[in-house]
């Protein structure tokens, strides 16, 4: 009963094994970690790790050690054991930086503190031995302080019998298509403690699927056995995946084959624009011979041999690849020939190179469409890479190759890029420019226009309309266009009116002229709901430096320079990412932001407790004032003792000391010393903070007897006196 209950357990317990003898090791050695096996290992993310060529000049096992890693209080080295096993720890002999070999701090294995008494003096070093470790999760930690850690080794002695069955690979992938119906790969079965036998793989039931052999057997608890998996049908099959599974003893392995088949030979694309194949981009090699599905010897669609090429953006489609060695490899074409078709006339550019792998000092001339042009490479030795000019093509097949000089026989060479241009003028152009719009609806802005302008060349006569999609609230002014004289510039304007909520939407506008289309992409939406600001009670920080974009207000936008509105009001043309702009009121501003900065205008925002402000903030600066008269902070109505001033040399810019503020609205902007005409400021960061007893901008002693200048008491500067306690000449007063 007793031995059912253990073979029950081993079939239950996870499928690695582990051995006597196995070792796992980390070291600290030259400023650097290393772990044998890579990820047996691990430490805490969250935990300081470092370096420190203070713990140095150890030898262990007739290895030298230096720079080893610090063990800090949060420094945790991470491992896991599935058996019992030795765990020796090397530690530097460092005590302090006037004591470099001595006694070192203790380290914790385990969260228990190894004693300095048990472990073995070495050469600069300290080592513990830690026997009858059991399996489970470990860790080493930092002691009673500060301290080195050279290694750390791990050795298990006793076996792990539990049944090991793997798969490789895990995973295989089939895809057919027309020049190829029928494929096949191998995987490869290993196990360990496994009970002999004979045993039968679960292949899943799908059509034209096969394994061979279909069975396995274990002699001596192992085994290791090759199998070949098909895929064959001329159906048309969607892309699937099924498992292959072999299980003995509770242990089980699988292989997930993906399979598909296209039963549709691809057609060729022709190309009407601007186009690059680019085989740098492309990192597979693909190497054909008389023997393979194509051959060396077919001419056929390059998409075709996508289920060996990650195409990615190349337009592969478009290619047929001719008799060619090596359609890809690994960054370029090599032998045989590239062919595409054209519909408008153009030119080609071609980067190419002889093949460069021994010297027959023979031109290998660039040939397109049976002439040799005037480039050309020669092999000899090194590769001969140049790129073309422009080489004029007409409508229709254009086809690549190489040639000797007598035009006739076939030279290989290497084509890295090829790229068309459209070049012929009687080509017919319609285009749209901007070709997306964005109309995006707000309580304050319920309609919003903008304008595109469609141009076009070579087309037929006549009036045309608009396609508009049928969007309450979306209107095209005018709804068509004429083409004269083959030519048409128009500009229309598209505007979007709603007072309702609507989801953001894309909506095509098309223009249409022999068979050509220029589409403008209107993206719409529409909030009904104003935003209402919302007050801070904690520490905040609004940082315009961290915004990107500029939006200039008039009197004719909305908002407009006169509006006061919720920052957040202008998400539609603001990335704010963190920052908080729906507790920012903006108050009269021309730039609420422009490329990092706030400009003009006012600043306000509310706050449930009293605190301090910090103000980063310049002049304008662009260019010489009328004046170059003090431009002051202005903090609720008062002018602060910080101001910058306009002098056309430099962005005068400062950052102010803390400025106390109560509970409630806080409003900041720029004044004139007297205090009541407004000035334009720069404002870049304001930094709120909490405080239950504000100080303020401390007060200075400053010699005033004879200025007369008056302060708050804030120490924020006066322009005149005002009810209440002032400081006038060094002095507190109480004004009535």
């Amino acid at each position: 009963m007793k031995k059912l209950f253990t073979l029950l357990t081993l079939m239950l317990m996870a499928v690695t094994s582990a051995w006597a003898g196995d070792v796992f090791t980390y070291t600290f050695n030259g400023g650097k970690e290393a772990s044998s096996p890579a990820g047996f290992f691990s430490h805490d993310a969250n935990g300081k790790w470092s370096f420190n060529a203070k713990f140095k000049e150890c030898t262990y096992d007739g290895k030298s050690y230096s720079n080893g890693l610090k063990m800090e209080g949060s420094t945790k080295i991470l491992f896991t054991t599935t058996v019992e096993s030795i765990v020796t720890i090397v530690e530097s002999d460092w005590e302090s930086n006037s004591v470099p070999h001595g006694t070192p701090k203790t380290i914790k294995f385990d969260d228990e503190e190894l004693a300095i008494a048990d472990a073995e003096k070495g050469t600069g070093c300290y080592v513990y031995t830690i026997s009858g470790v059991a399996a489970g999760d470990h860790n080493i930690t930092r002691g009673s302080g500060e301290s080195g850690l050279f290694l750390v080794k791990v050795e298990y002695t006793a076996e792990d019998l539990t049944p090991s069955l793997t798969a490789s690979p895990k995973a295989l992938a089939f895809a057919l298509t027309p020049l190829a119906t029928s494929k096949s790969a191998e995987f490869t079965l290993t196990g360990k403690n496994l009970t002999d036998g004979t045993y039968t793989l679960d292949v899943p039931a799908v059509d034209g699927l096969s394994v061979e052999p279909a069975s396995f057997t274990v002699a001596g608890g192992e085994l290791e056995e090759t199998f070949t998996v098909t895929y064959a049908t001329t159906d048309e099959v969607a892309q699937a995946t099924a498992d292959i599974t072999a299980t003995v003893d509770g242990a089980e392995a699988a292989v997930a084959v993906t399979y598909q088949s296209r039963t549709t030979t691809y057609e060729q694309t022709i190309v009407s624009e601007a186009t690059t194949w680019d085989w740098t981009a492309l990192k597979e090699t693909v190497e054909l011979t008389d023997a393979t599905t194509p051959s060396k010897q077919d001419e056929f669609v390059f998409q075709e041999l996508e289920d060996q090429v990650n195409f990615g953006t190349f337009d592969a489609q478009s290619i047929i690849i001719s008799k060619t060695q090596f359609p890809v490899r690994a960054g370029k074409f090599q032998n045989g020939t590239i062919k595409f078709k054209t519909s408008v006339a153009g030119v080609i550019t071609v980067d190419f190179s002889d093949t460069g792998s021994s010297g027959d000092g023979v031109e290998r001339y660039l040939n397109v469409n049976g002439e040799n042009t005037e480039y050309y490479t020669m092999r000899n030795g090194s590769s001969d890479r140049k790129t073309t000019g422009e080489i004029a093509v007409e409508a229709g097949e254009v086809s690549i190759t190489g040639m000797a000089a007598d035009g006739e026989t076939s030279m290989a060479i290497v084509v890295y890029k090829l790229t068309f241009e459209p070049r012929d003028v009687t080509t017919p152009e319609l285009t749209a420019a901007p070709t997306a719009l964005s109309l995006a609806l707000t309580p304050d802005a319920s309609e919003k226009s903008a304008e595109f302008t469609l141009t076009g060349a070579n087309l037929t006569d006549g009036t045309y309309t608009l396609d508009v999609p049928a969007v309450d609230g979306l209107t095209v002014s005018p709804t068509s266009f004429t083409v004269v004289d083959g030519a048409v510039s128009e500009t229309f304007t598209v505007t979007y009116a709603s007072s309702e909520n609507v989801e953001e939407t894309v909506a095509n506008i098309t223009a249409t002229v022999d068979g050509i289309d220029a589409v403008v992409a209107v993206t719409y939406q529409s909030r009904a709901v104003s935003y209402e600001q919302k007050a801070v009670s904690e520490a905040t920080t609004w940082d315009w430096t961290t915004l990107s974009a500029t939006v200039e207000l008039t009197d004719a936008t909305t908002p407009s320079k006169q509006d006061e509105f919720v920052f957040q009001e202008l998400e539609g043309q603001i990335d704010f990412g963190s920052f908080d702009a729906l507790s920012i009121v903006i108050s009269k501003s021309q730039y609420p932001s422009r490329a990092g900065k706030f400009q003009g205008g006012t600043i306000k925002f509310k706050t449930t407790v009293p605190g301090v402000i910090t103000v980063d903030f310049s002049d304008t600066g662009k260019t010489v004032s009328e004046t170059t008269a003090e431009r002051y902070l202005n903090v609720n109505g008062e002018n602060t003792e910080y101001y910058t001033m306009r002098d056309g040399s430099s962005s005068d810019r400062k950052t102010t000391g803390e400025i106390a503020v109560e509970a409630g609205e806080v409003s900041i902007t720029g004044m004139a010393e007297d205090g009541t005409t407004p000035q334009a400021i720069c404002i870049y960061k304001i930094t709120f903070e909490p405080k239950d007893e504000p100080t303020g901008v401390a007060l200075r002693t400053v010699e005033v007897e004879q200025t007369g200048l008056m302060f708050n008491l804030n120490g924020q500067r006066l322009s005149k006196a005002v009810k209440g306690v002032v400081i006038v000449n060094g002095k507190k007063v109480v004004v009535k």
